[in-house]
């Protein structure tokens, strides 16, 4: 997973990891700083296991939020 703004110089770390209830999906909380003229990057990415390609699909747009995850 390549860090999102990675080439503009912007520093990422992971926040918190949260597991979905079905267990193939995790949301990635990561706090970012960049600057203060840009527009703020998204802070949260929503990933799906696909076993059959053994690969990882980013659906952020899709309503996966953990109730703990709601909260900070």
């Amino acid at each position: 997973l390549k860090p999102y703004g990675e080439d503009s110089g912007r520093v990422q770390h992971v926040k918190s990891i949260h597991l979905g209830k079905d267990s193939d999906s995790i949301l990635i909380k990561v706090t970012q700083s960049f600057p203060p003229d840009q527009p703020r990057p998204r802070s949260k990415f929503n990933l799906r296991w696909l076993p059959e390609s053994s690969s990882w699909i980013e659906e952020s747009d899709r309503g996966f939020t953990p109730r703990d995850a709601e909260s900070e």
